[in-house]
């Protein structure tokens, strides 16, 4: 049971994270951010993504078992 809220707790983390990089990759009112154009670009989206896919996969792999043990 343990481990389940650590893996809940770990994906909402992870999600986190991938919100406030987003959040910061955003353009502001001045232009793009300096990344744009760049190598860094596709290695920021893939993190992001990856951040996405990882975080809400930990929060369902901490959910279920928590559901379903009741």
């Amino acid at each position: 049971m343990l481990n389940d809220f650590i893996t809940l707790g770990a994906g909402l983390i992870i999600l986190a994270l991938t919100s406030i990089l987003f959040w910061s990759a955003l353009p502001t009112a001045s232009g793009p951010r300096w990344f744009v154009g760049t190598f860094y670009e596709t290695a920021i989206a893939l993190v992001i993504v990856c951040g996405l896919v990882l975080g809400l996969g930990a929060l369902v792999a901490g959910i279920l078992p928590i559901v379903w043990s009741q």
